[in-house]
């Protein structure tokens, strides 16, 4: 009845007995013949029990081999019993029946099956995984608070200096001296990479095997000076090596040394620095290196380490290591979605408490792309906010989430009630150019239907409808044509083949209108594609065509565009417009009506590229133009900001009713502007989260107050929401008295 053949032996209690059986079981086993089959019942099991032991040869008896018959003491043949799922073929033996489960218990007591005790063992493995998550939450967020931070911080320069005196490299000692057989070597970045390791359990993570290029990729939170480091912090040379032949680092990255801020003149750093040399502390991080030229300094905080985050913040750069091995779905050791979906409901519940979501500073962020958004870090650090991880987004552990497409909000899982998003879903009337147009003839004709039942020809002063003014977008946007509509492609062929604007040029805009984006004067290249085609884009994906603004105001010799921000704080339960000033950036070469290059005629691409020396704030810009004559003094602020002030309104207005009433949503519009040389501003495009983060000093700490500014207004106004149960008047914010914006519609 059982493997182990101690019941199998007939008899019961002598030894000669138990070995009898045992063997007996044994030949038994060869004939295919199953030991017990498991029944629904105790009771089933124990009746199959005996007809196994009955089934088995006795002392004095004889069996066929094969056949499945015993030979009784008489001589006479006698038919055994089958087993459950078995049965007997030509010649009598026994087989498995086809198609029929057999459950084979291994444990004489018959308390649990193979499949049982597996799926205990997973159940308890996924409880214990589900248990280190939580711990390892507790602990992130531990780690988040900015005393533990410090803590962490302090930790790091002691191991650090734990290590003075240890060697760079074995290979630049001689064989006889004390370095040569020191029982460690460390250069720059395996320092960096050994404290830590040494601080795996602090920190939650061990860096990877990859050198300072890779460090320094993971850590996005950068300074301009190094006034603006803390001890601790790690500085990094990017450089040349001057040796022909070297293979040059990822992104040039050749040092790094950790800031302590002391010396002579605050400059100190450890660090591994000399080949033959050992790791120690050096007055300043300043020195001239013999393998390689130096290019710039990078100053790097180390917070995002201290926060248990560990990743590399940069695209273009792959950090892998070998592919490890991952338990397929039906591996015992692979945790069921189920109950791991569970498991992340425990966790949220259990990370909630004592999280302390009630104060500002102790809520959650994530930025999916801190280099980009470094503003947007930068400022909600500031205000004590703690950043978590693409795991913890995905979890949707976050209060606030600022990505750079809709498409990374999970709508479907969003909390609005509690949680925050930058992204309005139904803002393409406006971001995208195509919709945007028409947006704005849909609300042009409204303002003409409007016009004809007004005998004045505009509406009385007291009309509070926000087409009062009557001013349609060809006033202030350039002529355009969407060549998907037969109506428009006539008209611009109309136009082209009478030869009216046969010197202009035209600009060729794809749907969104950011991309694919060029300038054509060649008209009878023009004329020709337009004949050609149909409905619809052509091949290269073009469906705007637009009037060129060949005469704009130019500053230095170069085309110039303005960059305004419009921040829509919440859509529900009341609708706002705020407006602000923003910067002005030119193209990189000088203007020339008859050169249709990129450099020439985008203002905005210096920024693209991430060269922000071209850009300007809005009073350097203006204080620029003012003295070359181009405009009187005090014209942006004086006439030219309520002009953007009211092409801004009008085109929001017209958007307003398609965008979505829900709680939760808020965007920052840019919206750039063009000024021709008759000082009349011409819309270009309205865009979302357009390069929230620049590299001059100026430009950096503008766009740092913009961005600080709207989200305090975002901050402030959900919060009072959520007490009052309705939304706050506008002029009784306090955040927005302390800021720049200004409201330009509130109901």
């Amino acid at each position: 009845a059982d493997c182990n053949g101690g019941q199998g032996g007939g008899g019961g209690g002598g030894g000669e007995h138990g070995d009898e059986g045992r063997e007996d079981g044994e030949k038994w086993e060869k004939q295919d013949v199953p030991n017990q089959v498991s029944g629904p019942s105790d009771q089933d099991q124990q009746a199959q029990a005996d007809q196994t032991q009955e089934a088995m040869p006795l002392e004095g008896s004889t069996q066929q081999q094969g056949t499945g018959m015993k030979m009784q003491d008489d001589g006479q043949e006698a038919q055994e019993e089958v087993p459950a799922g078995w049965s007997r073929d030509g010649d009598g033996k026994l087989k498995p029946i086809k198609g029929e489960i057999i459950a084979v218990d291994f444990n004489a007591s018959g308390s649990s099956s193979l499949q049982d005790r597996f799926r205990n063992f997973r159940l308890n493995k996924m409880k214990s995984q589900r248990q280190e998550a939580i711990n390892s939450k507790k602990k992130q967020e531990e780690r988040q608070d900015p005393a533990k931070m410090q803590e962490l911080r302090q930790m790091f320069i002691d191991r650090c200096k734990s290590y003075y005196g240890v060697p760079y490299a074995k290979k630049y000692h001689q064989p006889d001296s004390e370095l040569y057989n020191s029982k460690k070597f460390l250069d720059c970045c395996g320092l960096v990479r050994q404290v830590l390791r040494d601080m795996k359990n602090e920190l939650g993570f061990s860096p990877g095997p990859w050198n300072q290029a890779y460090q320094f990729d993971t850590l996005p939170v950068r300074y301009e000076t190094w006034q603006e480091m803390k001890p601790g912090d790690l500085v990094f040379a990017e450089g040349e090596y001057v040796k022909p032949g070297m293979k040059p680092q990822p992104g040039n990255i050749v040092h790094v040394e950790v800031f302590l801020g002391g010396g002579t003149e605050g400059k100190s750093v450890c660090g591994a620095r000399w080949n033959s040399g050992v790791v120690q502390e050096f007055d300043s991080y300043e020195f001239a290196a013999k393998s390689w030229s130096l290019t710039r300094w990078h100053f790097c905080s180390i917070d995002t380490w201290l926060t248990g985050v560990c990743k590399s913040f940069n695209p273009d750069r792959k950090w892998k290591r070998k592919q490890q091995w991952v338990p397929g779905s039906r591996s015992i050791f692979h945790a069921e979605e189920e109950e791991d979906e569970m498991a992340e409901d425990e966790l949220d519940e259990q990370a909630e408490e004592g999280s302390g979501l009630s104060s500002r500073a102790g809520r959650r962020f994530f930025v999916s792309d801190p280099m980009k958004y470094r503003t947007v870090v930068e400022a909600l650090a500031s205000k004590g906010w703690h950043q978590i991880t693409m795991k913890d987004a995905e979890n949707l552990n976050f209060d606030l989430k600022w990505t750079e497409t809709l498409v990374e909000v999970d709508l479907a899982r969003f909390r609005n009630n509690e949680q925050i998003v930058n992204h309005i879903p139904t803002r393409f009337p406006l971001s995208n150019f195509n919709k945007l147009i028409k947006t704005l003839r849909s609300r042009d004709r409204q303002i003409m239907r409007e016009h004809k039942k007004s005998e004045e020809g505009a509406f009385s002063s007291s009309s509070s409808s926000p087409s009062s003014s009557l001013i349609t977008s060809d006033k202030f946007v350039p002529q355009v044509f969407d060549v998907t509509l037969s109506t428009d492609r006539m008209h611009l062929i109309q136009i082209l083949e009478e030869g009216e604007q046969k010197n202009d040029s035209w600009v060729l805009k794809s749907a969104g209108g950011s991309q694919k984006t060029i300038i054509s004067s060649d008209r009878d290249a023009l004329l020709d594609s337009l004949l050609k085609r149909s409905a619809g884009p052509d091949k290269k994906g073009y469906t705007m065509i637009q009037k060129h603004i060949a005469d704009p105001l130019l500053l230095q010799d170069r085309k110039f565009a303005i960059r305004c921000f419009v921040l829509i704080p919440q859509t529900f339960p009341a609708f706002k417009i705020l407006f602000h000033t923003g910067l002005c950036c030119s193209a990189l070469k000088s203007y020339s009506r008859d050169l249709l290059e990129e450099e020439v005629q985008d203002p905005f691409l210096g920024f693209r590229v991430g060269d922000a020396s071209f850009a300007r704030t809005w009073k350097q810009a203006e204080e620029a133009l003012a003295q070359e004559g181009a405009i009187p003094r005090g014209w942006f602020d004086d006439q030219l900001k309520e002009q953007l002030e009211t092409i801004c309104r009008e085109t929001f207005c017209a958007a307003k009713n398609d965008l979505s009433r829900v709680r939760g949503y808020f965007e920052l519009f840019s919206v750039d502007f063009l000024v021709d040389s008759s000082l009349k501003p011409w819309l270009l495009r309205v865009g979302s989260n357009k390069h929230l983060s620049a590299d001059v000093p100026e430009l950096r700490q503008e766009l740092f107050n913009i961005v600080s500014d709207a989200l305090e207004i975002v901050l402030e106004l959900n919060e009072k929401t959520k007490v009052e149960g309705k939304s706050p008047a506008m002029e009784e914010m306090e955040q927005l008295r302390k800021s720049s914006f200004k409201v330009l519609l509130e109901e």
